[in-house]
C-alpha cells in the first residue's frame, strides 16, 4: 500500500523554477530586473523583451550580467509584462509604472 509519506518525495530530476524579480515593483523610474537563482542562467546573447499590455514590444535590452537596469522614462504610466528570452524562456512578470 502507498502511504502519504510515499506521495511527497521530489520528483528526479525536477528543475526549480526560475523567475524574474523585478524591484521596485511598482516603480516611479528605473527599475533593476534579475533572476531569482544563480546568474549561470544568464549568458551573453539572452535578452530581456519588454511589453505592453496589449502585447507590443516596446524595448530590447542585451545581458551583460546577472540584472538588467530599466530605464522607463521614455514610456507613459501603465502595465508592462518582462520576460528573459536566448537560451531559456522564462515566465514572464508584470511591472507596474505609476507616472
Amino acid at each position: 500500500s502507498i502511504g502519504i509519506d510515499d506521495l511527497n518525495h521530489e520528483i528526479p530530476n525536477q528543475k526549480t523554477q526560475a523567475k524574474l524579480i523585478i524591484y521596485p515593483n511598482p516603480t516611479h523610474g528605473k527599475c533593476i530586473i534579475r533572476l531569482n537563482h544563480d546568474s549561470s542562467s544568464i549568458s551573453i546573447g539572452n535578452e530581456l523583451m519588454i511589453y505592453s499590455i496589449s502585447g507590443v514590444l516596446i524595448e530590447k535590452i542585451k545581458a551583460k550580467d546577472n540584472e538588467f537596469i530599466w530605464n522607463n522614462n521614455s514610456v507613459p504610466g501603465g502595465i508592462y509584462i518582462i520576460k528573459l528570452e536566448g537560451t531559456e524562456v522564462f515566465p514572464g512578470q508584470r511591472l507596474l509604472l505609476v507616472r
